[in-house]
C-alpha cells in the first residue's frame, strides 16, 4: 500500500464529514453560547474583550463588557443586555465570579463591586450604563 497516494473518494468523504461538523457547532441566535440554561458550564465566553484599553472606548461606539452588580445580584454585561449570574463562571478574559458574590481579576486579586457598578475585563471599575437590559 502507498501511503503517499490517498484515495480521492476518502478525501471528498473526510471533507463532507468536516463540513457537516463544523455546521453543527454554529449557532443562529447571537447570545446562545451565554444562556442561562448553559451555565452548567464553567466557561462562559469565547471572544476576547470589547471594552476598556483592550477596545472601544465605553463613549464611543462600543459598549463595556464585565462584569456588574445590581440590586445585590450579579450581572455578566456585554452588548447592551446583562445576564443574571447564579453559580462559579469562569470569562475568557481570566475573570472568575464566586457563588459567594467575589469577582476574581485574571490576576487573582478580589474585585469589590458597589451596587450599581461594573468591572469590565480590562479591569476599568464604571458605573453601569444606562438603558442596560436586565435579565
Amino acid at each position: 500500500m502507498n501511503l503517499m497516494r490517498t484515495n480521492p473518494l476518502l478525501t471528498v468523504a473526510a471533507m463532507v464529514g468536516l463540513a457537516a461538523g463544523f455546521s453543527a457547532c454554529e449557532s443562529s441566535t447571537k447570545d446562545a453560547y451565554f444562556a442561562e440554561s448553559s451555565q452548567s458550564s464553567t466557561a462562559v465566553d469565547l471572544r476576547a474583550g470589547a471594552s476598556g484599553r483592550t477596545g472601544p472606548a465605553v463613549e464611543g461606539t462600543g459598549r463595556p463588557e464585565g462584569i456588574g452588580r445590581w440590586a445585590g445580584h450579579y450581572y455578566y454585561i456585554r452588548d447592551g443586555a446583562a445576564t443574571r449570574l447564579y453559580q462559579r463562571q469562569r470569562f475568557a478574559q481570566g475573570y472568575w465570579f464566586d457563588r459567594n458574590g467575589r469577582v476574581i481579576a485574571s490576576d487573582g486579586s478580589v474585585v469589590r463591586l458597589s451596587n450599581g457598578e461594573m468591572v469590565t475585563f480590562a479591569g476599568e471599575h464604571l458605573p453601569i450604563p444606562p438603558g442596560i437590559a436586565l435579565r
